[in-house]
């Protein structure tokens, strides 16, 4: 927990890969949307999160369970 730029730089790495395989498999796509949209929040950049988290609800269309994740993430963002 007191190593957080550690784990911020492996979400952002996670992102960077799933960004490439985004069409191969949205899922893990969203799934690291989701990540790096939750490490925004805690920093305090909520306009930066809600990009993530309005991403993550458009890759999520494939799976319910993230679909509804999803939804609920940005209502409680907004």
């Amino acid at each position: 927990t007191e190593d957080r730029w550690l784990s911020d730089s492996f979400y952002q790495k996670c992102l960077k890969v799933a960004q490439s395989n985004a069409q191969m498999d949205p899922v893990f796509a969203a799934e690291a949307y989701l990540n790096v949209a939750l490490v925004d929040e805690q920093r305090g950049e909520l306009i930066k999160a809600l990009k993530h988290l309005e991403e993550y609800r458009r890759l999520s269309e494939q799976s319910i369970r993230l679909r509804i994740d999803a939804n609920l993430q940005l209502t409680r963002v907004y």
